[in-house]
């Protein structure tokens, strides 16, 4: 059996020319078709009820304490360039699965639409659930 999750900061739904489109990002979620899917940097206003919560490491130097760490932790684990969506430089978005084994593929979404719907592509890991 596997597993597919995906990680994503949808940058408030937020696309490349400004414009705010939940239906937008739900579109990409729907092609990704993740059995779970973490987002990050979700619109929350107080009072409402609704609260996605998940870890957007945003850690921009290989070297710093938080990637030391996790790497320390998740020895071995890949990534992948997701930010900036339209042309990506830099693994921001991070899948750790412990053990490494577990991760069957890690991919990043490019789909013509996920490059404009967020400032980051999302993040997708294959794991089997029989190699944990």
């Amino acid at each position: 059996m596997q597993l597919k999750l995906a990680t994503w900061n949808i940058h408030r739904c937020i696309g490349q020319y400004g414009v705010m489109s939940q239906q937008r990002c739900a579109a990409v979620l729907k092609e990704i078709e993740a059995d779970v899917v973490a987002l990050q940097e979700v619109e929350s206003r107080p009072g409402h009820a609704r609260d996605v919560l998940a870890g957007d490491q945003n850690e921009w130097f290989l070297w710093g304490c938080p990637l030391r760490m996790l790497h320390r932790v998740f020895p071995d684990t890949p990534h992948r360039r997701s930010w900036p969506a339209r042309a990506p430089l830099f693994s921001l978005d991070r899948i750790w699965v412990h053990p490494r084994r577990a991760m069957i593929s890690l991919t990043t979404h490019r789909s013509t639409l996920a490059r404009v719907t967020s400032d980051h592509l999302p993040l997708i890991a294959e794991i089997g659930m029989e190699r944990i």
